[in-house]
């Protein structure tokens, strides 16, 4: 590291100095040497990193203390989930989720299933991604519940979650729903998202319900328009088109008549 100006992050990383670079991780002057002494910490993938990056994520500008999150997620050390788990319940919380994520320790799912409660949709919608890169089924009965989030990113999020998760039960209830023609339109697009992940595991008799349905469904909905004083009401159509082509596809691959 110079004495006269801002470290070299270059020059350091291209010679594998760890403690150069946790050096310049604290260089206070300057947020872009920060930022990019995490980052390269990250590439090298070096153990003695992790508390240097742990105590980064203190750092007040978002581009250190997120930088040193993704590098965190490089380095996949244990020691790096506590933090980032306390991480969920501040305006961090995000990032952390993400990074949590891609980690993939089971220890992070009941924080995540937590934080599908947020207040933050944005925030439920991350939670939502990382239960499903992390796969545990403890996360299954809570990602179904999210699928009647109001905010459609979070629902989907919830649904990609499940079929990532591989749960074939949420297909079992909404057969039943569509066998009642009594499929909304969020439920619809769920069931294509889920079954996209889960199909080859779904019940021959399920598929051929879900097959079976030619027309896209549709139904009533009637609001209160406050300016007129008067109900409205239109028919909605729902698109079932995604979930009626993959269980056709899978019938034929298994050599079912469709």
């Amino acid at each position: 590291m110079s004495l006269f100006g801002p470290p070299n992050i270059e020059k350091l990383k291209s010679r594998n100095d760890v403690l150069g670079l946790i050096k310049a991780l604290q260089y206070k002057r300057n947020t872009s040497v920060r930022r990019a002494a995490a980052e390269a910490l990250g590439q090298i993938r070096n153990v003695r990193a992790v508390e240097p990056l742990v105590d980064a994520l203190k750092d007040n500008q978002y581009e250190v203390w997120a930088e040193a999150a993704r590098a965190l997620v490089q380095i996949r050390d244990a020691k790096a989930v506590e933090p980032l788990v306390a991480m969920l319940k501040g305006n961090r919380g995000r990032e952390a989720a993400k990074a949590l994520g891609q980690i993939g320790d089971v220890r992070a799912v009941k924080p995540l299933i937590t934080a599908l409660q947020d207040e933050d949709s944005l925030m439920r919608d991350y939670a939502a991604d990382a239960l499903g890169q992390i796969g545990d089924s403890q996360a299954i009965e809570p990602l179904r519940a999210a699928l009647n989030d109001k905010i459609g990113t979070v629902w989907q999020a919830a649904a990609k979650a499940l079929g990532k998760i591989g749960d074939t039960g949420v297909i079992e209830s909404f057969v039943k729903t569509l066998k009642q023609r009594d499929l909304e339109w969020a439920t619809a697009e769920a069931l294509g998202i889920i079954l996209e992940h889960v199909v080859a595991k779904v019940a021959t008799d399920d598929l051929h319900v879900i097959a079976a349905q030619v027309d896209d469904i549709r139904y009533e909905t009637e609001w209160f328009e406050v300016q007129q004083e008067t109900i409205q009401r239109k028919v909605v159509t729902v698109d079932y088109s995604k979930a009626r082509a993959l269980a056709q596809q899978e019938l034929i691959r298994r050599g079912v008549k469709v």
